[in-house]
């Protein structure tokens, strides 16, 4: 009895956002190409803090060249904040409603402002 042999052919994406030259075709001679990378540590460290802004801006985070993100929340009930740069001010900046967060993807000193009285602002700062 004779064995005829087959050839499989297997198209394979390479990526799921994949546009033509991500795809790879496979076959006995031509195994699926593999690259070995080393797993995203997240190994970062952090701070974080508190504020009571007021109607002066007062800088809510330091400027840090290994940060990659910060993010701040506006924890008062009723009041808004503005974050910006120094000098930030309730036109200058951007608001921040009662209970709203943000994340910065920023290396900048971030200043805050509050529209009235005096909110607590909280932040978390992850770098390398």
């Amino acid at each position: 009895m004779a064995t005829d042999r087959v050839q499989a052919e297997l198209v394979v994406r390479l990526s799921d956002e994949a546009e033509d030259e991500d795809y790879a075709l496979v076959t006995a001679n031509e195994p699926l190409p593999v690259k070995q990378m080393s797993p995203d540590p997240i190994a970062y460290q952090f701070d974080n803090g508190q504020l009571t802004a007021s109607t002066t801006a007062q800088r809510l985070a330091q400027r840090r060249n290994t940060r990659r993100r910060l993010v701040i929340k506006n924890t008062d009930s009723s009041i808004t904040v503005y974050i910006g740069k120094m000098g930030v001010s309730s036109t200058l900046g951007m608001s921040l409603l009662a209970g709203e967060s943000i994340s910065v993807m920023s290396t900048a000193s971030v200043w805050v402002v509050a529209a009235s009285g005096s909110p607590v602002v909280a932040w978390w700062d992850e770098f390398d």
